[in-house]
């Protein structure tokens, strides 16, 4: 049943694997997150909460580090 769902609701998918990643930041699994995120936004490029997600990702995660070609690869900036 809930992989039927997920079929008529392709919606639904890009906002559950957007969760997913965002779990995974919050463990320090960054790279895992940023996969994850990557192809929840491939699958809905408009969805807000996966941009966030992807901004604090940046922000938080790789910047924090020091890591700033990572935070700029998400960003959408020059590395």
């Amino acid at each position: 049943w809930c992989k039927l769902s997920l079929e008529r609701r392709p919606q639904w998918t890009a906002d559950i694997q957007a969760r997913i990643g965002n779990a995974q930041r919050g463990l320090g699994e960054f790279a895992v997150a940023e996969q994850t995120l990557l192809g929840a936004l491939r699958l809905r490029p408009e969805n807000l909460r996966t941009q966030i997600f992807l901004m604090n990702l940046a922000e938080e995660d790789y910047r924090k580090r020091g890591d700033r070609a990572g935070a700029e690869r998400l960003l959408g900036g020059n590395p």
